[in-house]
């Protein structure tokens, strides 16, 4: 759950390059030094997603934080493959059409394969599980 917020925060940042905030940078690594702290460095990393900084700074964290712990934040999903694609756009159809019934068995199919489906203002997004 934490990866999937950091890595949907990861995703909307754009932004130039900036160094981290200092204190945060801190507190990470004193985290890390406290018997290699994870849940609190993840505690400071989401604390200063918060915090009015910079976006460039809040990058700068993230990235650090990648480099660390390897999760994947700002790795691009991989494409479905054609059959989950084509479920993908028949979903999207139906809503448009509002046969809602028929989109939420669409959505259990996906889900059924590993591909969750989420209503958005800018459309429908997945991801997998």
């Amino acid at each position: 759950m934490a990866r999937r917020r950091l890595k949907t925060f990861a995703e909307g940042l754009s932004g130039g390059d900036r160094p981290a905030c200092a204190d945060h940078v801190k507190a990470f690594d004193s985290a890390l030094q406290d018997d290699l702290n994870v849940s609190q460095a993840l505690g400071v990393v989401h604390d200063a997603m918060k915090a009015s900084v910079p976006v460039g700074a809040k990058k700068a964290l993230l990235q650090m934080a990648e480099r660390i712990f390897a999760v994947g934040l700002f790795e691009a999903e991989q494409a479905l493959e054609p059959e989950l694609q084509s479920l993908v756009g028949q979903r999207e159809a139906a809503r448009e059409a509002k046969n809602f019934a028929l989109s939420d068995q669409l959505r259990l199919a996906l889900e059924e394969r590993g591909v969750l489906v989420e209503d958005t203002k800018q459309g429908q997004k997945w991801r997998r599980k």
